[in-house]
């Protein structure tokens, strides 16, 4: 049926014959889309059990419209259902951008790693590297090498 294979908007109630629920779960999930499905059955267990399994981004059990009257869950399609997700939390995020901010509590007149190169930089920026990732014990007793000004080891000026 065309119906079954197309996303319809409107009362429509396809309906088609098949061999169990296996079958049945199958056929639901194998669609591009997954707006809204309802799963009817005298097993309300079995059939949560059954909802549980269809890929759709709303499942009503033995109704098919209760979700438009509790605002607190979020409703959004799945697949190539839908523009997005209205009511619950989901809903009023979809209207917010997450941003992040970051200040230095200690900043410096200029950052350390950057141009013009100073060699005391090179060396403090080692040494914080080590205070900062050295086990405790090892902070106490640290003699780390260093490359003196000039050697073959420190960076090059720019």
């Amino acid at each position: 049926m065309k119906c079954m294979r197309e996303e319809t908007f409107g009362p429509t109630l396809p309906v088609m014959k098949v061999a169990d629920a296996e079958e049945a779960v199958r056929l639901v999930n194998d669609s591009s889309y997954g707006l809204q499905a309802s799963v009817i059955g005298s097993n309300t267990k079995r059939a949560r059990r059954l909802a549980e399994r269809l890929e759709a981004g709303c499942i009503t059990v033995n109704d098919a419209q209760t979700n438009y009257m509790a605002l607190g869950l979020p409703m959004g399609g799945w697949k190539d259902s839908g523009l997005g997700v209205r009511h619950g939390a989901e809903g009023i995020r979809k209207y917010t951008k997450l941003q992040a901010v970051s200040i230095n509590r200690f900043p410096l007149r200029r950052d350390l790693h950057m141009i013009p190169y100073d060699p005391s930089a090179y060396r403090l920026i080692l040494r914080l590297v080590d205070l900062s990732t050295a086990p405790a014990a090892a902070l106490a007793t640290s003699n780390t090498h260093r490359p003196a000004i000039g050697s073959r080891e420190d960076p090059p000026h720019p």
